[in-house]
This record gives C-alpha cells, sequence and structure tokens, in this order.
C-alpha cells in the first residue's frame, strides 16, 4: 500500500483515501441490508451512517451495523497481509523513479534556491548550498531551460558566462532592478562593456599582495607537468615583480596592459630590471629579490623566461583589453554583500585565445569570496555559474574551490555537454573527484557513451519477477505447473537513456531515488515571462588601436639611427627607468629620489634626453 501511494501527490493521495472510505461504506450498507432483508441495491455510503443514528440504540441492531461495517474492512486487511511481501521482489535491487514524498523527503519543494526541473505539478527547487552539474548536448536547451530560469529567479549575487549575450538580453534587466548587472566582454569591437581591472583586486597590505600576485600569475601562466616547469615559474616571478614595480610606482597605471608594455618593449630588459633593483630603494623586497634574479639569469634562460611572460600577457595586445581592464567598474569582494550580477562575454572563436580571461575572473571571483579580510559568508548567496565548462580549458582549482566556497556562501553551477569533456580535461580520477563534489546532478538525453553509461551506473538494478511454464513430455496427462521467481534487470539501460524524449532529464540528488523532471523553457512560465526586461544600456569606452607608448619621436628615431653601442648606467643617467616604459600620460614621470646631486637622481629625462645622451657617449663615426 505504501508502495503504491509513494509515487502519488499528499492531496491525490488524501482524495484516494476518501474514495476508499466511501467505497468501503458502500460495500457495508449492501451487506447490512442484505442481513436485514431488504434490497442492498439501495445502497449508498451513508446507509450504514443512516441505520446507525434510527435503530443504533436497539438491541442487537448495534452490533449488525457494526459487523456490517467491519466486514470489508477485514477482507482488504486480509489480501494486504496475506500478499506477498514486497521485500522479496527487491533482492537483487529497488531501483525505481522517486515519487512527490520523496521529492519532499530530499528538500526539492523549497521556494526559493536553484530551479532544477519541474515534477508533478511545480518547480523542483534546491535552497540548500550544493552545487550542481547541469549535463545535456547541444540543443537540448540547457540555456532556455536551466541557465535563464535560474538567472530569472536567483536572487543572490551571480557570475555567468554568456558567450551569446543571450542571458543579457533576457535576465540583465531584471536582475538590475534588483541590484546592479554588469557585461565584461573585453573584445567588444565597439567598446560596450563595464571595465575591470585585475589589479585593483589585489589587497592593499603589503604582506597579503605579494601572495595574492603570485596566484594571479599562477592563474595567467599555469605549470606545464613536464620538465620545463622552471620557466613557468620563473615567468610567475617575473610578473610578480613588474606588478609590484607598478604598484608602488606611483604615476604608472596600476594595469596589467602596463605590465604588457614593460615586458614587450624593444630595450635591454635585463639591464632595467637590474637597475630597477639596485636604485629603487622604495620597492618591495620580493620586487627586488624577482628583478634580481631574472637579471642574474643566463641569456639564454632570461630568453625562455621572457618569452613565456610575453605569450601569458599576449591578450593585452589587444587594445580592446586594455581598455576593458584600465580600472574597476565593481570590486568583487562586492559580490557577497551587494546584489551584484556580473556578465562575462567572449565569443567561442576567441576562447582559444583569450579564454585565460575568464579563467582568470573567475578564480579571482572564487578566491574573493573566501577572504577572511572581509565578512566571512555571504550575505544574499553568491552563484558562479560555469556555462560551457570545456570551453575553459582545464581549471586547476576547480576542484580545491568546488570543496571550500561552500563554506561561504557561494555555489557553483557548470554546464558542460557531455562528461567525456570532463575525462578529456581532467582525467578519469579528475572526473570522479569533480562528480562527487557536485552532488545534485541533471542529465538530459544523450548519445555519449561516457555520460549514458554513467547515468545507467547510478540508476542502478532493479528487481523482476520471473514466471516459467512447464508442460508434461509426451502423451501424458500430468498438470501443467507454473513457477515464479526473481531476476535483475538494469533499471535504466544506456540506450533506453539515450531514447529518452526531448524535454526529460534525469535528476541525481545524495540519498534518494533519482527524478524523473521537466525541462521547460522560461517562455513557457508566465511569471519568467513578465520578468524579462530591457537590459541595462552599456557605456562606450574608447579604444585606442596604437598603444602610446609606440607613438613617441624617440622611438621613430632609434629605427633610423646607425647601431651604436649603449653605454653603461652612468650616476646621474637613469637610461633604462625610461618613460618609454610607462604609459603616454606619465612620460615626463620624475622619481623622487633620496641621493644627493650627481646620484642617481635624473630619472625624469625623456626619450629625447636619453638619446641625446646615447649620441654624446657614442664614439665617433669614422665611416665617412
Amino acid at each position: 500500500m505504501t508502495r503504491f501511494f509513494s509515487g502519488i501527490p499528499y492531496a491525490m493521495t488524501v482524495a484516494l483515501g476518501l474514495a476508499a472510505i466511501a467505497i468501503l461504506s458502500w460495500i457495508g450498507g449492501a451487506i447490512y441490508l442484505a442481513w436485514a432483508g431488504l434490497d442492498p441495491g439501495h445502497a449508498s455510503p451513508l446507509t450504514l451512517w443512516r441505520y446507525w443514528r434510527a435503530y443504533g440504540d436497539r438491541a442487537g441492531e448495534g452490533l449488525r451495523i457494526a459487523l456490517s461495517a467491519l466486514t470489508p474492512a477485514a477482507l482488504v486487511g486480509s489480501v494486504l497481509l496475506l500478499a506477498p511481501s514486497t521485500q522479496r521482489r527487491h533482492i537483487h535491487g529497488h531501483g525505481r523513479w522517486g515519487s512527490w514524498l520523496d521529492l519532499r523527503r530530499a528538500g526539492l519543494l523549497s521556494d526559493r534556491g536553484l530551479i532544477l526541473g519541474e515534477a508533478f505539478g511545480g518547480f523542483v527547487r534546491n535552497d540548500s548550498e550544493a552545487h550542481l552539474l547541469v549535463v545535456a548536448p547541444t540543443g537540448a536547451g540547457k540555456t532556455t531551460g536551466v541557465v535563464i530560469p535560474n538567472l530569472l529567479s536567483w536572487t543572490g549575487s551571480v557570475v555567468t558566462l554568456d558567450p551569446k549575450r543571450e542571458a543579457w538580453t533576457i535576465t540583465a534587466g531584471w536582475r538590475a532592478a534588483h541590484g546592479e548587472a554588469y557585461l565584461w566582454a573585453p573584445l567588444d569591437p565597439h567598446g560596450q562593456t563595464c571595465r575591470f581591472n585585475p589589479l585593483d583586486q589585489i589587497a592593499q597590505d603589503k604582506v597579503r599582495r605579494v601572495v595574492d600576485l603570485m596566484k594571479l600569475a599562477a592563474t595567467l601562466i599555469p605549470e606545464p607537468e613536464n620538465d620545463t616547469r622552471w620557466i613557468a615559474q620563473s615567468a610567475q616571478r617575473l610578473f610578480r615583480a613588474l606588478a609590484l614595480w607598478v604598484l608602488d610606482t606611483p604615476v604608472v597605471q596600476k594595469t596589467i596592459g602596463e605590465i604588457w608594455r614593460i615586458a614587450t618593449t624593444p630595450d635591454d630588459l635585463q639591464a632595467w630590471c637590474h637597475f630597477q633593483a639596485i636604485s629603487r630603494h622604495d620597492l618591495d623586497p620580493a620586487c627586488v629579490a624577482d628583478l634580481s634574479a631574472f637579471a642574474n639569469a643566463v641569456d639564454k634562460e632570461r630568453a625562455y623566461i621572457l618569452n613565456e611572460l610575453q605569450n601569458a600577457l599576449q591578450p593585452w595586445s589587444s587594445a580592446a583589453v586594455r581598455a576593458a581592464t584600465a580600472a574597476s567598474d565593481f570590486r568583487l569582494t562586492d559580490l557577497k554583500t551587494r546584489r551584484l550580477s556580473v556578465y562575462l562575454a567572449l565569443d567561442p572563436g576567441d576562447m582559444a585565445a583569450y579564454g585565460k580571461l575568464l579563467r582568470m575572473f573567475f578564480e579571482l571571483s572564487a578566491d574573493a569570496l573566501m577572504r577572511h579580510d572581509t565578512n566571512a559568508k555571504a550575505k544574499h548567496g553568491v552563484l558562479l555559474l560555469i556555462d560551457e565548462f570545456a570551453t575553459f580549458g582545464k581549471l586547476p582549482l576547480i576542484e580545491r574551490l568546488l570543496a571550500a566556497v561552500r563554506g561561504y556562501g557561494a555555489r557553483i553551477m557548470i554546464v558542460c555537454q557531455a562528461l567525456s569533456q570532463i575525462d578529456d580535461l581532467y582525467g578519469q580520477t579528475g572526473r570522479n573527484a569533480l562528480l562527487g563534489n557536485m552532488t545534485h546532478q541533471i542529465f538530459m538525453p544523450s548519445a555519449d557513451p561516457a555520460t549514458s553509461g554513467y547515468v545507467s551506473s547510478r540508476l542502478g538494478d532493479t528487481t523482476i519477477e520471473t514466471r516459467s511454464r512447464s508442460h508434461p513430455i509426451g502423451l501424458g496427462h500430468g498438470r501443467t505447473s507454473i513457477s515464479t521467481g526473481s531476476g535483475v534487470r538494469t533499471f535504466l539501460k544506456p540506450e533506453e537513456f539515450e531514447r529518452m524524449r526531448a524535454g526529460v532529464a534525469v535528476l541525481l540528488v545524495p540519498g534518494a531515488s533519482p527524478f524523473r523532471v521537466k525541462i521547460v523553457g522560461w517562455f513557457r512560465n508566465r511569471l519568467l515571462v513578465k520578468r524579462r526586461r530591457p537590459p541595462p544600456e552599456l557605456a562606450v569606452l574608447a579604444i585606442d588601436p596604437i598603444s602610446p607608448s609606440f607613438r613617441t619621436s624617440a622611438h621613430r628615431s632609434r629605427t633610423q639611427r646607425k647601431t651604436r653601442s649603449r653605454p653603461a648606467p652612468a650616476p646621474g643617467h637613469d637610461l633604462f627607468s625610461a618613460p618609454h616604459l610607462q604609459s603616454s600620460q606619465q612620460s615626463e614621470y620624475a622619481a623622487e629620489s633620496d641621493h644627493p646631486a650627481g646620484g642617481p637622481a635624473r630619472a625624469n629625462e625623456t626619450l629625447d634626453d636619453v638619446d641625446r645622451i646615447e649620441e654624446d657617449a657614442a664614439p665617433p663615426d669614422n665611416t665617412s
């Protein structure tokens, strides 16, 4: 009985129970009328009640009415007691679809939280801090059925990848009405993007910022698992040194674009690093150590290190990227205290070359959420929605983030097309670790063998009843015998999962049977349709396609004059702190110095001054 009603919603269970009582009352009334010698055809569910009121006080009549009422109930009870035990049918497995009561026990009938689908006439939602994995092939409706409905209902902060800007167009208006919404599109050809400067997220504390910069360097310059790992590690240290130099030099732009200019300027970076390390007494000790390490490396190693750094900073060779990272319109720590929504837009074709920008953003976001110098836990909850997960490439920190961010009020939703994509990036062991942390999982029908095999194995086996019939052999007249037993069957075979109809998904949650849920597009839900509003207007950045640092007359004259040997830095002439390594606005930067006259205090020389000094110091030209 319990098994029968377990798949039926509570209201329907009550209705069926009342109907059963009415039927048993009708049967009991018919028994009483027949017992009294009356026509049982006149019986109704109220017969016993009416006769009890009229004749219940008569001797013997009340007993007859009571026995008439108990007789059908006793018959039904006997049938249930004598029925074969259902436990026997489950000896090989108990795979079955979850019921409404199972949803209720699993806490999936909340009125808030992430939308996981629809079942039994309502949304299936989870308001816990569990992470969510969505696996669906292209065109299955994961964006319209999962991503957009959640962006139109999630009330906390969110960071989401939006390659086609579909989510921005549909959901940003509603989210901006309840907080702030930003679109970071660093490659937008028209400059329609907000600004985000990674160096603005670095801690102000001089101890903490060294750690933050090293983590940023590890994100931009990942270490390969081979013998060339030292090159990446050295490039990370060089990046940290240049970043600290930029942060500690008052008038230069505090941007990665400025670091890119320094690393790609056609000058002797080794001599510049050496000179800065010995002359700038205001630099961070870590900066001095890293600059000296690069300057003291042998030429071949130094070339490898610089090439590694230049490759890592290649996205900043784009003027659009430099403009989009020149300042910040928001801080990532605001995700914990304000209702902040950030949409990341990058065309799929640009992911190979510029995907590290998005990886950097997500990892900086997660790091900001886990900082102890801000509020320990997010006030409104934070959702990191990583759509098209495989296009990011391998995220080395994803396993640590999945295990750590839950304690800070943040959740991660990963959306990918197939489990085989995860296998290609992380291997079988990495996939198992990832799935172990993504406790809520949605799978839409897919022909991917890895996906269908995983779903089938998670659903397990079920017990089926078998029946065999034996007949007498030859001309005998023996009886035909029928024997019953039980067997095992895979509850949902891989090919059966692949053939499931469109719009249906399998929902897996810990401690509960699997659920069949419907994935319905947001445009079919009246509430979600009403929430669609025009997105906020975007400001337009001014993008200079040519870096001002390379438009000085000094650079033009350098390419025209004859090749001459450059003198070593002489006291009083800071040849390698020339402003062409800085932004154009600071081309006449004057560094404060405590050195007496005659020391290295003339750091405010322009490029024309530098060229004139080189001309004067060069040996006379006797070729004529």
